[in-house]
């Protein structure tokens, strides 16, 4: 699947799309932790 599809295929889910360049796996499990909750009622 091409890059350009993916981000197409979140878009229309509503998927955060999450850098992760240069990051350590904290941050990113930080970030994640972040957009779980605002997704929460």
């Amino acid at each position: 699947m091409k890059l350009k599809n993916k981000k197409d295929m979140c878009s229309r889910n509503g998927w955060p799309i999450i850098d992760v360049t240069q990051k350590f796996v904290e941050e990113i499990s930080a970030t994640i932790i972040q957009y779980f909750n605002k997704m929460q009622p």
